[in-house]
Order: C-alpha cells, then sequence, then structure tokens
C-alpha cells in the first residue's frame, strides 16, 4: 500500500507539472509555485491545528508503560482522517524515537511507546505532529518528561521490565543471558531470577511477558514463575508456595500448563491446563 500511494503522488505531481500548476488538497497550503517549498515559516505543509500535549508534561514520571497523549490535530478547511506523528528526544536533543503513522481515537492520539529504547530514568522531550498524504502539520510545542525507573519494588508491590540487564529491585540471578531492549533469557534448567519482597504478597497478581516457549521433550519441567516464603527452603519443599509449571511432551504430559499451591504445606491440589501447542515466536502473559 506505501509503493502504491507512493506511485500515485508521483503521478499527480507529474501531471501538476505537465499542466503548469501546483495541485492542492484541502489541507494543503495554496498558491505555492513550482520553485516553491511549500511549506509555511515553522515547516508545516498541511493547513492544519497545532496539536497540545497532554500527558506526560511537566517533567512528570510514569510508571510502567510509557504513553504519549495529546488533543489531536485538525484539518481547517476540510474533514479528512488525518494521522499523526511522535518523536522523543533525549537529554542531549537527539532523537531516540519515532512513531511512525498513528490514528487518532476521536479529540485525542495517543502512543504507547513499547517499540522505543529509552534510557531509564532519565529526562526526555517529545513532540506530536499530524500528517497526510505527505504533508506534515505543525508540531506541538516540546513537552517534558522522566522516563520510567526500569522498575522498583514499594513493599510487596514489584514491576520489572527487565530489559536493561540487571536492575537494582533483583535480589539475585543464574544462568541468564540479557538482551537489550528485549528482556532476560533462561539459558538452562537451572536459571532463574529473583526477587525479595519487602512485605508479605497476601492478596496478590502475579504476571509476566514469556516469549520462546516451545513445545520440547525433555525429561523435566519448567517452573515458568514462582513465589515462596522467602526462608531458604528449596521451593519443592516450601510450606508456602505457588508455582506455575509448563510441561514438555515427555511421558504423554501433552505441554500441558500446571498449578501447584500450598500454604501451611496443605496442597490445593494441582489444577492443570489441556494439552498446549506452544509457538515461540508468540508472547505469553
Amino acid at each position: 500500500m506505501k509503493r502504491l500511494a507512493a506511485l500515485v503522488t508521483a503521478g499527480a505531481l507529474a501531471l501538476a507539472v505537465a499542466c503548469g500548476r501546483t495541485p492542492n488538497t484541502p489541507v494543503a497550503p495554496t498558491g505555492a509555485t513550482s520553485a516553491d517549498t511549500s511549506a509555511n515559516a515553522d515547516g508545516s505543509t498541511l493547513k492544519t491545528t497545532r496539536p497540545v500535549a497532554q500527558s506526560p508534561v511537566n517533567g512528570t514520571q510514569p510508571e510502567g508503560t510509557l504513553v504519549l497523549t495529546a488533543t489531536a490535530a485538525t484539518a481547517k478547511f476540510a474533514s479528512v482522517e488525518l494521522s499523526h506523528r511522535f518523536e522523543i528526544y533525549d537529554d542531549a536533543k537527539t532523537k531516540v524515537c519515532d512513531s511512525g503513522l498513528v490514528s487518532e481515537s476521536g479529540s485525542t492520539v495517543s502512543f504507547t511507546a513499547t517499540s522505543c529504547t529509552l534510557a531509564f530514568d532519565a529526562p526526555h522531550t517529545w513532540r506530536v505532529r499530524a500528517e497526510y498524504q505527505g504533508g506534515v502539520g505543525p508540531w506541538s510545542a516540546d513537552a517534558s518528561f522522566r522516563s520510567p525507573a526500569g522498575g522498583y519494588l514499594r513493599g510487596n508491590e514489584l514491576f520489572d521490565p527487565l530489559t536493561n540487564g540487571p536492575s537494582t529491585v533483583m535480589t539475585a540471578s543464574r544462568g541468564v543471558t540479557w538482551l537489550p531492549g528485549v528482556g532476560v533469557r533462561l539459558d538452562g534448567k537451572e536459571s532463574y531470577v529473583e526477587y525479595r519482597l519487602q512485605q508479605p504478597c497476601v492478596d496478590c497478581e502475579m504476571s509476566a511477558l514469556i516469549t520462546n516457549l516451545g513445545n520440547g521433550s525433555e525429561e523435566w519441567k519448567t517452573k515458568v514463575m514462582s513465589m515462596l516464603r522467602g526462608d531458604g527452603v528449596n521451593i519443592t519443599d516450601n510450606d508456602f508456595r505457588v508455582t506455575l509449571d509448563k510441561r514438555t511432551t515427555w511421558v504423554g504430559q501433552g505441554s500441558v500448563i500446571r498449578y501447584t499451591m500450598v500454604s501451611r504445606n496443605k496442597d490445593a491440589g494441582e489444577p492443570k491446563s489441556s494439552p498446549q501447542t506452544w509457538n515461540r515466536a508468540n508472547t505469553y502473559f
């Protein structure tokens, strides 16, 4: 589709040169000549309003996923569907992320910056503008924020993106490879990353994003996630534990997911899923 759009634009330009005039769109500047740049003083070539940054602004620091939100630009003289582009700059004014074209949602437009690799806990700025058929609107005023800390541990609450190497909230790790901007790879059956909560987690949710899960035939099971009382006891002997296992295809286990929940050494049973077909290219939650 991008190639087709480029060919159509080139064809329109050739036709305009042959006719001796510059084509207009309802949101493009008028009165430009073939020798003109067709740009306003601010570099814009579309007659649209200027977006206004809404969040984050004024140096605030989001927790977790970074989401940029602004008011959507509107065309001044026509009703057209505009796209928007976000740019993020580091403290040295170097562009570190370009969103590509993003569709608006009503009166606002947002970009979830999961594709961006930003320095953690550092000052940044961002801006946004409208685009339409190769034309560009005026940029919003720069907005400032401090990038997420990359992980935190507060009482019984823990977050670690695992994309910036060993974090300050991690207690220990073993047999892992750090993949910048991606996460941590567990290299063997005894690999792990470990955290020690500051307070007991009595009523909790545990979650993780995991990829590269396959349908192996190893004669062992993989503990994908676990929580236990921090008394130094092996997890399978711990009186308070929750474990999530991914079984293999060995001896008919069928690649199931199995949960173990034990409190005061009382086993709540071992519910399990039906056999699964895992795809290493997928990300599982």
